[in-house]
């Protein structure tokens, strides 16, 4: 009986430094090593199947676009008010850098309800008209985008 004890220990002894040397860790880490290493090969195979099968865009990123276009547009309509402050400091210039940020923000989504892209401008601007724009709006709401 001593002998199956002194193996036993020998076995186990020899394993921990092998572990230890090899980079997975102690034995009692191994069980949560094989789920962690099973789960993630589960979860890109669920998300290769689920990417392949649907190509609807993710609808927080959605909603987060559409956020974001509400709080753009509401600050274009209160510095182009007729009674908006005229001795705001930089209003034009406001005013442009809101119209590019509404300009950037429509073409991200007519890139996710798979409106076709319009002509980006210099630079890879995206410079609309204001007739443009409307048709783009109109493009999304008929989609089903509001904000």
């Amino acid at each position: 009986m001593g002998w199956v004890a002194r193996l036993t220990l020998t076995v186990i002894g020899l394993a921990l430094i092998r572990s230890l040397w090899s980079g997975l860790g102690p034995l009692w880490r191994w069980p949560m090593l094989l789920v962690r290493t099973l789960g993630a090969r589960v979860g890109r195979a669920n998300r290769k199947r689920r990417s392949s099968s649907s190509d609807q865009p993710d609808p927080f990123t959605v909603l987060e676009v559409q956020h974001r276009l509400g709080l753009i547009a509401t600050e274009l309509r209160v510095l182009e008010a007729k009674d908006a402050d005229l001795t705001y400091y930089a209003r034009a210039h406001r005013i442009h850098t809101r119209r590019s940020a509404y300009d950037q923000l429509l073409a991200e989504a007519c890139e996710l309800a798979g409106v076709p892209a319009q002509h980006p401008g210099p630079e890879g601007r995206i410079c609309r008209t204001a007739d443009e724009r409307f048709c783009v709006e109109m493009e999304l709401a008929a989609r089903g985008w509001h904000w």
